[in-house]
């Protein structure tokens, strides 16, 4: 918002020049007046149904702060930091402006007096607020260490060897990088959207728009939006996550508020969904991600800006001409919801223990592959020994000779591992899933002898099981319901690309030989192709046994196991994703299905619904989109209490960067599932790590004998055990 010769919106505003004493108390707050937004009959007919959009039932506007009686500041650049919960925003006046805080008490303080102009303001991932600094032409970070503000360290003040006209607004994205307007109100010639790197370069991001304004980087990096004051609408531009750089030819208008009001487009926030929360023009606006109107949060005076806060992030907090308005919703902020922080009270407690820093696979198997009475971790090309009495060294081992893989750049060969006694002399050989597509190979154990004489590595005799292993979700399990797990995966003919078959394969009866392949589709059949995403195995109708699962729908298993084409119902089961499971989620006696978004946002579960008739509909459900890249999901009962939980995380740079979200925090999880009666089923996220993650596979198992649930990965940040070392029943 553009704040010059303390003219707003062609209003004159009288200023006393009051300047508000550290610590004094805000005004209580009270229901906001009643909207005079400028929306006309036909615009309120419109968003009737539409008003108040994502808030939380029954709520109202309501004031938190008021200066509309005594000093009559305008407000903006509201940020939220949860640590403190604390509101800053910045008040301006003819004679200077401010930093305000305000408390979760409702106390008002200064928390940085004669600012410079300071505009627009972002809490920054790496540590204090971000703030356009108008009258000085530059970026600052303001150190929040404190109870009043220390002298701001300049980020950015020219570019080209000249100075900024006067930085506006201002939006971080997960790298550290930000983008700010610098809005050339006055000639509407010069006007340009900048974006400094995490490294300090500077670089024109946008110099299309006359006058850009409020600014805001999309969930999942990929897109950023900014309000064009001159043509009144909101654009949007694609962005490339891994540099920053904007791609302004592809640039579009994302969002026109449906109004006659002419207020200009502001600052913007978004929520945990992606919906976007657009001031001005009447209010604030609120689009999906696809830019379609969700409604409108009518607003009695001009709004500048806003932001999410609370303890819980569902609090949107306006800035506007005289007041602070807040408003409870029932969604998170985005900028809430992405930051992942261990809590401390968490009811599941793990330690740590790091195997490995080197990048050596994205799946892992547990065995005591030395027989001797302890679990090892087998990944890909190597094993760890668990350390013997007294030791906590583990030791690695080779299986095949170890490659050099740089997961920034590029993918190891092993993204699924599995343990087994594939020739019965009672140690586990490993199965190694390759690349899509590639060749699937298991590697026999040599039985005890790992290392010659002189100390070299005995590497296992290594054999092919099939040419070719496709869907990114192999599956080794008990199919059939034998007791002994078979391999399930698509798999392409040689030479073919696209005529795929979903099967299950058995081992040969000579070792050296392929496996027995044993079709359950016909050919070109959904779920097969080499980098297709969604593969389960789970009694989905309930007829005791187990059918097989992907985005499309689902493999009836035949009574007959030499039928060579399994019934196939098409059911609609998300987007692609990554493990699915089929289980009773809501205690209803039908088997519904979960998966996770394996390169995208989103932790789901699809309820069946069974009509009297046996008509069967599935709803959509969502868990969680707080981050992407959940590329593996375990069900297991985590805490004892006989009831399933969820446990799965974000994969480490799945594409290099390029994906949603692959700069933000790298999470493992696990969802408790608690049902009450007559309430929906609810899974509870609590954070286990930050800073692990997950891969393409992982385990779940009880690692020391202790009948806890322990986690082991494997992926591009190494080898690491998450040990459940306390709580549970």
């Amino acid at each position: 918002m553009r704040i010059t010769a303390w003219v707003v919106l062609s209003v004159a505003v009288a200023c006393t020049g009051f300047h508000l004493r550290s610590g004094e108390p805000a005004v209580p707050p009270t229901v906001a007046p009643e909207p005079e937004c400028g929306v006309t009959s036909d615009e309120q007919e419109l968003l009737q149904e539409l008003s108040l959009p994502n808030s939380a039932p029954k709520a109202k506007l309501e004031v938190a702060y008021d200066e509309s009686e005594t000093a009559k500041r305008f407000f903006e650049g509201p940020s939220y930091d949860p640590k403190t919960d604390t509101l800053y925003f910045t008040a301006f006046a003819q004679d200077g402006s401010q930093i305000l805080k305000l408390d979760a008490a409702g106390k008002v303080g200064v928390f940085m007096d004669k600012t410079a102009g300071i505009n627009g303001t972002f809490l920054s991932r790496r540590g204090g607020l971000l703030g356009c600094q108008g009258e000085k032409q530059r970026v600052v970070r303001i150190s929040l260490g404190a109870d009043a503000a220390g002298e701001p360290q300049v980020l950015a003040d020219g570019y080209d060897g000249k100075k900024f006209i006067r930085p506006n607004d201002i939006a971080e994205d997960a790298r550290g990088g930000f983008y700010f307007t610098d809005p050339d109100f006055d000639h509407k010639k010069s006007s340009a959207v900048y974006y400094v790197s995490p490294e300090g370069q500077i670089r024109v991001a946008v110099n299309d728009m006359q006058v850009p304004n409020g600014v805001y980087v999309a969930k999942g990096g990929k897109m950023l939006y900014v309000s064009d004051s001159g043509a009144l609408h909101i654009r949007a531009y694609p962005v490339n996550p891994v540099t920053g750089e904007v791609d302004q030819q592809k640039g579009r208008v994302f969002f026109e508020a449906p109004s006659e009001n002419k207020n200009a487009p502001d600052g913007m926030t978004m929520d945990e969904h992606g919906n976007m929360y657009f001031t001005g023009r009447g209010g604030i606006w609120v689009a999906d991600p696809a830019g379609r109107l969700l409604g409108l949060i009518p607003i009695p005076e001009f709004c500048s800006n806003c932001t999410f806060g609370g303890r819980d992030g569902r609090t949107l907090y306006m800035t506007c001409q005289n007041r602070v308005y807040r408003l409870a919703m029932n969604v998170r902020g985005w900028e809430f919801a992405s930051r992942h922080e261990l809590a401390g009270n968490e009811p599941l407690k793990f330690k740590k223990i790091v195997l490995d820093t080197t990048f050596r696979s994205e799946g892992v198997a547990v065995a005591d592959v030395n027989r001797d009475g302890k679990m090892d971790v087998l990944a890909g090309e190597v094993w760890y020994e668990a350390p013997s009495s007294g030791s906590s060294s583990w030791k690695m081992h080779e299986i095949r000779p170890p490659g050099r893989y740089d997961g920034s750049k590029g993918y190891s060969q092993s993204f699924g591992c599995f343990a087994e006694d594939l020739n019965g002399d009672g140690y586990p050989d490993l199965i190694v899933i390759p690349f899509p597509g590639a060749a699937a190979h298991w590697y026999e154990n040599s039985a005890g002898k790992y290392e010659d004489s002189d100390g070299k590595p005995i590497h296992w005799k290594e054999h092919v099981i099939w040419h070719s292993a496709c869907n990114e979700t192999p599956l080794y399990t008990d199919l059939l319901g034998t007791g002994k797990r078979q391999l399930v995966m698509g798999w392409q003919p040689e030479g073919k690309e696209n005529e795929g078959i979903m099967a299950y394969f058995t081992p040969a009866k000579a070792a050296a030989d392929k496996w027995e392949q044993h079709s359950i589709s016909g050919p070109k059949a959904p779920g097969t192709f080499r980098f297709s995403h969604g593969l389960g195995v789970g009694d989905v109708n309930g007829d005791g046994r187990n059918d097989v699962i992907i985005t499309e729908g689902w493999w009836e298993q035949a009574a007959d196991r030499s039928a060579t084409e399994w019934t196939f119902h098409r059911a609609p089961f998300g987007p692609a994703c990554a493990d699915m499971y089929a289980y009773d989620v809501n205690g209803d006696g039908l088997s519904d299905v979960i998966s996770s978004s394996a390169h995208d946002y989103g932790i789901w579960w699809f309820e069946q619904i069974r009509s009297a008739s046996g008509e069967v509909q599935w709803k959509q459900h969502l868990i969680d989109d707080s981050f992407s890249q959940s590329h593996a999901l375990h069900l297991v009962d985590m805490n004892g209490d006989s009831v399933k939980d969820l446990v799965t995380g974000k994969r480490y740079f799945a594409h290099q960067g390029h994906d949603a979200g692959e700069f933000e925090p790298i999470v493992l999880y696990w969802y408790e599932l608690k049902r009450q009666k007559g309430q929906p089923p609810q899974f509870i996220p609590h954070l286990i790590d930050l800073g692990v993650g997950i891969a393409t596979q992982f385990v779940v198992t009880d690692i020391n004998g202790d009948k806890r649930p322990d986690i082991v990965v494997s992926n591009k940040r190494g080898v690491h055990i998450l040990e459940q070392v306390g709580g549970g029943k």
